[in-house]
C-alpha cells in the first residue's frame, strides 16, 4: 500500500497551536499559501506540517514544510483533552431551549391576529413548528461554531501517535523525523553511516546484537535546545561483560568528533556527486560559456534530482540530501544563502511538471553512474536546458507582456532590526500599496516573492502610472512610520514570454529582474522598451545609459521613470488636489 500524505496548516491561537486546515496529498502548493495568506492578514504564527503514513510499515513521519512568523516560547500544543460530547450536548440542549422561548415569544406576539376556525389554526400550528425547526437549526449552527470548532474536529480526527508528533514538530521545531536506518546488503556494518532523527535515538533492530551507545549533544538551531543522539557502538568484548568506565568527554570535543565521523562517512557521496556537477558544467560549457539565471535554475534542479539519488541510495534522511545539495551547488558557483533557500524548496518545486522532470532527468542519470551503466539511452543535459529555458523549444505561444515587479529595499536587515512581527507589518503595507494600484490600473497580480510582487498590466503606461502611485503610497507610509519605512525599488519591462502552470517564463524576467536591480531607493526604473511605450506628458524619463543587468551578461538602456510624492493634506491654506501638481491654495 502506498503512503499517505496529508498537509496541516496550523496557526496560533489563545496561546496554543490550532489545526485551522488538512488538506490532502498533491496539495502542498496550496498549504503554504494558504499559511502565507493566514500569517499576512491575522498576524499570528503559522507552520505547514506535512504528515506521511506508511500503512504497511505502520510508521507515521511528520515535519515541518513551512514556517511564517515567530511564536512565543511558551505557545503550547493543540488540547487532547477536549470533551466535545458534552459540548454537543450543551449545544443541543441550548438551541431546542433558544428554539422554545423563540417559539413562544411568536405564539405571544400572534396570537392576537388568530383567526377562529381549525384551517386557521392548523396554520397557526404549522408556523409555531416551523418557526421552532429553524430556530433551532440557525442556534445550532451558530453554537457549534462557537463552542465546536473545525480545529478541534479536525485534530481529534488523528490518532494519538500523529497528535503526539506533531505536537514536538509545532513545539520543537521538528524539520524531519527520519526512519531508523538499515545499512545496504552489501555494506560493511562498521563503516555504515547511522541516521541521526530527531524522532529519537536508534534503537537494536531484531536479530542485532545491542551495544553501548556513544552520545553526542547536538544543537536545535531553531529552539536553542540540546539534544542526545546515540551515533554508533561498538559490540562488549565478552557477552554480559559491562563496559569498561571511562570519563566523559566533554560536549565541544563530542561534538566536533562526532560531526568529524559523519562527514567522513558522507566523503564518498560528495566526492561522486561533484564529480557529477563537473560532468554537468563541462557539458553545458560546450554550448552555453556562460549560463544565464533562469538557466541556472534548471541545472540546479537537474543537481537536486542526482543529490536525491544518491541520499536514496544510501537510504539517507532528507537532511543528508539538503546537505549534499547545498554542497554541490556552492561548488558549481551558487551564493551559499540562495543554495541553502534552494535546496529547502527543492520538494516544493517537484510538485510542477516542468520542475519535475529536470529533477528525475538528474536523478535517473546519478543512477546510472552509480551503476556504472554508460550506454544509457539518456537525453542530454543541453538539450534539456534548452528546451527548460526557450519556450518556443516546447511550442509554448509567446506573448508581449508588460511586466511590474516590486522589491522592498533592506527586508532582511529590517527583520533583524525590528523583529519578524514589525517587518510583517511592512510586507503587508506593502502588498496593500501594490494591489490598490493594480486594480487601479487594471494589472494582475502574478506571484508574491517574499520581499515584493510581480504583477502585469494591459500596457506600459498602465504600468507606469501604478509604479508611480506605488512609490507615492510608499512615501507616505514611510511618512507615518519613521522606525519601520517601507522603501521600495520598481522596475517595469515590456518583452516576450509564455505563461504556463500559473507561471511566466522567457527572457523577459531575466531582464525585468535586471532592471529592477539596478533602480536605487525608492526609484523606478525602465527598460527602453517600455519607455517607449510610455507616452504622454504625465511620465518624465531620465537616461540612465546602457548597463549590464544582474544575473548575466546582458546590456540595457535604462531609464529612470521620475514621480513626486503625494503632499501630505494640511489645515489651512494649502489643499491637496491632484498628485504632480503644485497645490493649490484655499479661497
Amino acid at each position: 500500500m502506498k503512503a499517505i500524505t496529508h498537509y496541516e496548516v496550523y496557526l496560533v491561537k489563545l496561546g496554543r497551536w490550532a489545526l485551522h486546515a488538512r488538506l490532502s496529498q498533491g496539495e502542498q502548493n496550496q498549504a503554504v499559501e494558504l499559511a502565507r495568506s493566514l500569517e499576512a492578514d491575522s498576524g499570528r504564527p503559522t507552520q505547514v506540517l506535512e504528515e506521511n503514513l506508511e500503512p504497511e510499515l505502520e510508521r507515521i513521519t511528520i515535519r515541518v514544510i513551512a514556517q511564517y512568523g515567530t511564536a512565543p516560547p511558551e505557545t503550547k500544543g493543540p488540547s487532547t483533552d477536549t470533551d466535545i460530547t458534552s459540548r454537543v450536548f450543551m449545544v443541543g440542549l441550548n438551541s431546542f431551549g433558544i428554539g422554545a422561548i423563540v417559539t413562544m415569544i411568536m405564539a405571544i406576539a400572534l396570537s392576537s391576529f388568530r383567526e377562529s376556525g381549525a384551517a386557521a389554526g392548523n396554520s397557526f400550528n404549522m408556523l409555531l413548528l416551523f418557526t421552532f425547526a429553524a430556530t433551532v437549526l440557525m442556534a445550532g449552527l451558530a453554537l457549534v461554531k462557537i463552542y465546536i470548532p473545525v480545529e478541534w474536529i479536525l485534530w481529534r480526527g488523528k490518532s494519538p501517535e500523529s497528535q503526539r508528533r506533531a505536537i514536538d514538530a509545532l513545539i520543537h521545531g521538528v524539520r524531519e523525523v527520519a526512519p531508523k536506518w538499515r545499512p545496504p546488503v552489501d555494506a560493511d556494518p562498521v563503516e555504515a553511516p547511522t541516521a541521526l532523527s530527531e524522532a529519537g535515538p536508534p534503537t537494536a533492530l531484531e536479530g542485532e546484537t545491542a551495544s553501548a551507545p556513544v552520545q553526542r549533544m547536538e544543537t536545535n538551531a531553531d529552539q536553542g535546545e540540546q539534544t542526545s543522539f546515540q551515533i554508533g557502538a561498538t559490540a562488549q568484548a565478552a557477552e554480559g561483560a559491562a563496559p569498561p568506565p571511562a570519563a566523559e568527554p566533554a560536549p565541544e570535543n563530542l561534538l566536533d568528533s562526532a560531526a568529524a565521523v559523519i562527514d567522513s562517512l558522507l566523503e564518498k557521496e560528495r566526492a561522486q556527486l561533484i564529480a557529477f556537477a563537473d560532468g554537468c558544467m563541462g557539458a553545458l560549457m560546450a554550448t552555453r560559456p556562460q549560463l544565464q539565471a533562469f538557466e541556472r535554475v534548471g541545472l540546479n534542479l537537474y543537481l537536486g534530482g542526482a543529490a536525491a539519488a544518491l541520499a536514496e541510495r544510501g537510504a539517507f534522511p532528507d537532511s543528508v540530501k539538503f546537505d549534499l545539495l547545498r554542497k554541490v551547488l556552492e561548488h558549481t558557483g551558487t551564493n551559499a544563502s540562495i543554495a541553502d533557500a534552494f535546496a529547502q524548496r527543492l520538494e516544493i518545486s517537484a510538485q510542477r511538471p516542468r520542475f519535475r522532470q529536470l529533477i528525475d532527468a538528474g536523478r535517473t542519470a546519478m543512477t546510472a553512474m552509480i551503476d556504472g551503466i554508460t550506454n544509457a539511452a539518456l537525453p542530454a543535459l543541453p538539450d534539456l536546458i534548452q528546451q527548460w529555458a526557450d519556450p518556443t523549444v516546447r511550442g509554448a505561444e509567446i506573448k508581449k507582456v508588460t511586466f511590474l515587479l516590486t522589491d522592498i529595499v533592506g527586508s532582511t536587515a529590517l527583520t533583524s532590526k525590528l523583529g519578524n512581527s514589525a517587518a510583517q507589518r511592512v510586507v503587508r503595507a506593502h502588498n496593500a500599496a501594490v494591489r490598490m494600484a493594480a486594480k487601479n490600473f487594471r494589472g494582475a497580480e502574478v506571484k508574491h516573492t517574499g520581499d515584493g510582487m510581480l504583477l502585469t498590466f494591459p500596457d506600459a503606461a498602465a504600468a507606469a502610472r501604478a509604479a508611480i502611485e506605488i512609490q507615492q503610497e510608499g512615501t507616505a507610509y514611510a511618512r507615518d512610520n519613521p522606525d519601520a519605512p517601507l522603501i521600495m525599488r520598481l522596475g517595469i519591462h515590456t518583452g516576450e514570454a509564455s505563461f504556463e502552470e500559473g507561471e511566466y517564463y522567457g527572457p523577459a524576467l531575466g531582464i525585468l529582474n535586471g532592471v529592477c536591480s539596478a533602480a536605487g531607493d525608492s526609484q523606478i526604473f525602465c527598460s527602453e522598451e517600455a519607455k517607449n511605450r510610455s507616452v504622454g506628458p504625465a511620465f518624465r524619463f531620465q537616461d540612465m545609459g546602457k548597463r549590464k543587468l544582474k544575473g548575466g551578461d546582458t546590456e540595457a538602456q535604462l531609464f529612470k521613470l521620475d514621480w513626486t510624492p503625494k503632499i501630505k493634506a494640511v489645515k489651512g491654506p494649502l489643499e491637496y488636489t491632484q498628485i504632480g501638481k503644485t497645490p493649490i491654495p484655499s479661497p
